[in-house]
């Protein structure tokens, strides 16, 4: 990873179904900080906790390329809502975040409203929300209306916002999309991204 530190070609960065864990995390995030033509980074399934948000959150600190990032999970990614919230409130060149999170955590609405005020760069925002199984009647019902209290607030949000539901547990996954908040973006321009390896910077 230190090999990548301002390494002037790498462009795109495919690292998801890697199990980094937190210090591998760590350690890839302070080299991708200082890459400065990095624009799109898929950091999905690589198995980070709460140490781990925070090292995605210094590197959208101090990015000065980064355009589009993927923290995708099944189980949900994100751990700590507030602290990627603070990262994406000081970044000021992200246009695309696909973001997946627990739903069990009470900062999820309040995350997307601060997003909405702080972040001016954001173009699109696709939030999977996380529900496991094992919750009751009740809880379901609040999250519902908690995105409800969000389809409300979204056309006086500056970007665009799909929000949709997946639930787990079990090892089953059944994915519950709910609308687009506002159409469906085109997230980037002609044909998906092709695994990138590192390129080699002597």
């Amino acid at each position: 990873s230190a090999g990548l530190s301002g390494c002037s070609s790498l462009t795109r960065l495919d690292m998801s179904d890697n199990p980094l864990e937190d210090a591998g995390l760590a350690f890839l995030c302070e080299a991708l900080a200082r890459a400065p033509a990095l624009t799109d980074l898929d950091l999905s399934k690589v198995d980070a906790g709460e140490e781990g948000v925070a090292a995605v959150a210094f590197l959208l600190q101090h990015t000065s390329s980064l355009a589009r990032l993927r923290l995708q999970h099944p189980m949900g990614w994100v751990s700590d809502l507030e602290t990627l919230g603070r990262g994406l409130g000081e970044n000021v060149t992200l246009g695309d975040l696909i973001v997946s999170c627990d739903a069990g955590r009470s900062e999820v609405v309040q995350f997307v409203h601060n997003l909405a005020s702080a972040n001016s760069t954001l173009r699109s925002v696709k939030l999977t929300a996380v529900v496991h199984v094992r919750w009751d009647a009740l809880r379901r019902k609040e999250l519902k209306q908690a995105f409800a209290a969000l389809e409300r607030k979204a056309a006086s949000f500056p970007w665009k916002l799909t929000l949709s539901m997946a639930f787990a547990g079990n090892n089953i996954q059944e994915e519950q999309p709910r609308r687009a908040l506002l159409p469906p973006v085109q997230m980037s321009r002609g044909a998906a991204p092709e695994r990138t390896r590192p390129p080699s910077c002597a």
